[in-house]
């Protein structure tokens, strides 16, 4: 599995079998992906122009699947966070301020893919058990001080779920 960046905002999420592509709003060049998946209900209809195929827009709660590939959504207020769970890893996509009040305690990923577009609490994203935490958007660099991160951005991160860090890795994604 890997995660690159579109944009500022938007993410790619690639799997064996399906290509996710999360907020993918701003995209200049032309992407292939499963789904395209959003915090937020879109005002205006989705444009597929800078896919190759139109994708599967999920924008909402509700249990999605597409290509082997599970997708859980649960509101939050005006936003939506979502369950990923793609080649056997668990992640958990949402934006740092749904993830504050959302009851995701309790709930095991190993991965968080948060859209920093605020700080989050530290202490909500460690009960969340991540084996890696990658903060990506406006307050990205913040959000991995925070966690105590000094690294340099990386353009991508690829993972198989039996190479998952023992200890919590936190990682920004450029």
């Amino acid at each position: 599995m890997e995660i690159t960046t579109l944009s500022e905002t938007a993410i790619k999420v690639r799997g064996k079998m399906t290509t996710l592509a999360i907020e993918p709003h701003s995209i200049r060049s032309k992407i292939s992906a499963s789904a395209a998946i959003f915090f937020q209900r879109l005002s205006e209809p989705f444009s597929a122009k800078s896919f190759d195929e139109e994708p599967l827009v999920i924008q909402g709660s509700g249990d999605y699947e597409i290509g082997g590939t599970k997708i859980s959504g649960s509101r939050v207020g005006e936003l939506f966070t979502y369950r990923l769970t793609v080649d056997k890893i668990v992640i958990l996509a949402a934006k740092t301020s749904s993830v504050i009040k959302s009851k995701e305690s309790g709930t095991e990923y190993n991965i968080l893919l948060l859209e920093s577009d605020s700080i989050a609490d530290q202490s909500v994203l460690t009960a969340l058990n991540a084996n890696v935490i990658i903060f990506y958007g406006e307050k990205k660099a913040e959000n991995a001080k925070a966690m105590g991160y000094e690294g340099s951005a990386v353009a991508k991160f690829s993972v198989i779920k039996e190479k998952l860090p023992a200890e919590t890795q936190v990682l920004i994604l450029q």
